[in-house]
């Protein structure tokens, strides 16, 4: 990308006071840079891979808001962060529903989220990416002193086995 050069990529931006336009190109001096963007991405993902996620299979789900939600949750930080939560919330309980099954003690979920306001097209749409693990961490039994926690892959969510979430 060639910074600074609108004939390379630019966002217009609006002042709803005054209805002036603004045409600001991609720089990587500012938060508007896609190659940057993409660094930044490749970086946090790497970080997550090798120091923040066990070596265990994930799954990524995504929560996407009926239309009617959108621009208030998109405006509304905390409002956002709480249809996340709630969302987590709903994963962790179907892992753990799922857990319990098996006959699987006090089972703990694990998981990174991303929130997103704008969609592909610089459109507002808040959705979440949430990025679990596929299963849950439970206790080693009473007979192994050391206490530590063990995964226990899910074996019950498979892509043919997609969990109810949805919600109106």
């Amino acid at each position: 990308i060639d910074c600074g050069l609108l004939c390379r990529g630019f966002v217009r931006m609006s002042c709803e006071a005054c209805r002036t336009n603004v045409f600001v190109a991609f720089s990587c001096k500012g938060p508007l840079c896609p190659s940057c963007g993409a660094r930044r991405m490749e970086d946090c993902t790497e970080h997550l891979m090798t120091r923040v996620l066990p070596d265990l299979p994930v799954r990524q789900w995504v929560e996407s808001l009926p239309y009617e939600l959108r621009l208030r949750v998109a405006y509304d930080r905390s409002l956002f962060s709480a249809a996340s939560r709630i969302f987590a919330d709903l994963l962790f309980r179907y892992y753990k529903g799922k857990a319990r099954d098996l006959g699987l003690l006090a089972p703990q979920c694990g998981a990174v989220a991303a929130l997103q306001r704008l969609g592909s097209t610089l459109n507002i749409h808040p959705h979440c990416h949430v990025v679990a693990l596929d299963g849950v961490f439970v206790r080693k039994p009473p007979s192994d002193s050391s206490g530590a926690l063990t995964s226990t892959e899910s074996t019950s969510t498979a892509p043919s086995d997609p969990p109810q979430l949805v919600f109106h």
